[in-house]
């Protein structure tokens, strides 16, 4: 009979030690989903969008559809985080917004610069067409001179096709062709594909401004400024080359790209290379060769942009 009770008594412990074991697994196992769900996915969610706001990507999070079945402490943490995304937001828009005021006060100053550079010497060549006489030369030279200005206001925007770019070099070089006659000579040479992307305008023409008044005007015999430009990996390829009489090794030095900024005798490619660096970033290149009484080369690269990205920053 104590034999019979103590297996009765140990089979009834057991049953009751099992169920316990049973019910504290479904606990454990409820308790395991209950805080996957509500507490360890939310926060991993959010940690995911925390991350990828390292990669400028500020994104808000959203816990749960329905706001019935969440932690109120989930919805407090939920709510202070999205709001301090759109603090976030604000701020970089409210930099942006500033950035862009600066970098188009920087360009309209360093383009106001330009204007009289180019003016002063256009209205010399004017001058000296007017003085020999020449009313026919000096009418050209204004309908030339107007078609540059047209180009160039262009109704306010920074950039200008190519095409446009071309024809204000051309009006530049037809202005000083009047004031040079046959000691200039000129070759444009843009390919047809590219003509209809955009660039910064007022990039090309300083350049060959400097061709003529820095190459041609102090050679003894005539001289000829070749520019082309064409596409090359995604890029655009802009070569103004004179034979003019060239440069010493010591000046090109001055004008490669560590001294350019400083550099205060070059103000037409200085004033081009910093607006360039102010609108398309470090995303640019040039290169400068000169050989004593041979003639200058310069060759630009800027990025291809195409009609949809006129105007974007």
């Amino acid at each position: 009979m104590q034999i019979e009770n103590g297996l009765e008594q140990s089979g009834i412990g057991g049953i009751i030690f099992a169920m316990a074991m049973i019910f504290l697994a479904l606990f454990c196992g409820t308790g395991y989903v209950i805080m996957k769900r509500y507490v360890a996915d939310p926060l991993e969610e959010m940690a995911g969008s925390m991350n990828r706001m390292s990669g400028r990507k500020f994104e808000k999070i959203r816990i749960y559809e329905n706001r019935h079945r969440s932690f109120g402490e989930m919805e407090i943490l939920e709510s202070t985080y999205n709001e301090m995304v759109d603090e976030i937001d604000a701020l970089i828009e409210k930099v942006y917004e500033e950035e862009k005021i600066k970098r188009k006060a920087e360009l309209n100053a360093l383009q106001e610069q330009m204007k009289p550079h180019f003016l002063y010497n256009t209205i010399d060549a004017m001058s000296y067409l007017a003085l020999s006489g020449k009313n026919e030369e000096v009418y050209d030279a204004l309908e030339a001179f107007g078609s540059y200005y047209r180009i160039l206001l262009s109704k306010g925007r920074e950039m200008i096709s190519v095409r446009e770019e071309a024809e204000m070099v051309k009006d530049y070089l037809e202005l000083q062709k009047l004031r040079y006659g046959d000691s200039l000579h000129y070759v444009l040479n843009i390919e047809q594909e590219i003509q209809g992307t955009f660039i910064l305008k007022m990039v090309l023409q300083p350049l060959v401004e400097n061709s003529v008044n820095h190459g041609i005007r102090h050679k003894e015999t005539p001289g000829v400024v070749y520019v082309e430009g064409v596409e090359e990996d995604g890029y655009l390829k802009f070569t103004v080359e004179d034979d003019g009489v060239g440069m010493e090794e010591d000046k090109i030095r001055k004008l490669n790209r560590e001294n350019i900024s400083t550099n205060e005798k070059s103000f037409g490619l200085r004033g081009t290379i910093e607006r360039m660096r102010i609108f398309y970033g470090s995303d640019i290149d040039y290169t400068i060769n000169s050989k004593k009484g041979r003639g200058t080369t310069i060759v630009l690269r800027v990025p291809v942009c195409y009609e949809g990205d006129e105007g974007h920053d």
